[in-house]
């Protein structure tokens, strides 16, 4: 059982997310009555001496983001993880539906924050032959592991904000993921926290951005991580933002703790925005 200590930290770091001047890749999911499908892959190069994943290995997210009013949005994600691999003495490929979630962005008059709330449904399988492709999308998808975590129901909050000076860009990201266990894979619920800066510019058709994103853990006991363990991720992006319709970005996930390292070195993410009347 959660001491009262407890319960208020899950309530202030997953209900209650600081307005703190932070943010990571400041999202185009701003509702102003047009409605965005965004479409992600993502690839990573791990670091195996015995085993090549082929090039379209990786996760596939499908985005959705359909305007309410001029300022709240309804926001659901597909995502979908693949990889196939080959060696000398075998090959192998899987493929799996991840956790599909559902929320709502809140955007302000100012144009300058956002807050989001969303659910991750436990879809992604936890046994059978293609449970090895959600743990694949986990180990280079782990600064945002709700969608690929199998048994485990997500409740997310991030506080998004973003000021731009004359082109000059800072930002950042706060907020945080409470995840409840529907199986046999861990017994209490787990508390993450997020957080991120971000530098960058942005010109009338052009975004560079340079980010620095952490998630820790603050529950204690026995759960699904070791307690206090931290992880953090540098990124640089780029996105075309004067299209009409498409926006094509590309981004570069760099993973700065050991852990996950050891696992692979970068991960390379391509997209595309499309806004509609």
């Amino acid at each position: 059982m959660y001491s009262a200590f407890r319960l208020a930290l899950l309530l202030f770091v997953v209900i209650i997310p600081l307005t703190l001047s932070a943010q990571t890749n400041f999202p185009l999911m701003t509702a102003k009555e047009r409605t965005l499908l965004s479409f992600q892959f993502q690839h990573p190069f791990f670091k195996s001496g015995t085993t090549d994943f082929t090039l379209l290995s990786g996760t596939y997210d499908l985005t959705l983001v359909a305007p309410v009013n001029r300022t709240l949005s309804i926001v659901g994600t597909l995502p979908y993880a693949a990889y196939a691999t080959s060696s000398k003495f075998y090959s192998e490929s899987a493929s799996a539906l991840a956790n599909i979630s559902i929320g709502v962005n809140k955007s302000f008059e100012s144009g300058t924050s956002m807050l989001t709330g969303k659910v991750f449904l436990p879809t992604a399988p936890s046994d059978g032959a293609n449970a090895s492709a959600a743990l694949y999308g986990l180990f280079h998808h782990y600064y945002d592991l709700e969608q690929y975590l199998p048994e485990a129901l997500g409740i997310q909050t991030r506080y998004y904000f973003q000021k731009n000076f004359n082109g000059l860009l800072l930002g950042g990201v706060i907020g945080g993921t409470a995840l409840i266990p529907t199986g046999n894979g861990f017994e209490e619920v787990e508390v993450l926290a997020r957080y991120g800066v971000s530098g960058g510019y942005e010109s009338k058709d052009f975004r560079a951005v340079i980010e620095f994103v952490g998630i820790g853990i603050v529950t204690e006991g026995d759960g699904i991580f070791s307690e206090g363990n931290t992880q953090h991720f540098i990124t640089l992006g780029g996105q075309w933002t004067g299209g009409s319709v498409a926006k094509p970005r590309i981004n570069v996930h760099i993973p700065l703790g050991d852990e996950i390292s050891d696992i692979y070195g970068s991960a390379l993410t391509l997209g595309c925005d499309f806004v509609f009347p």
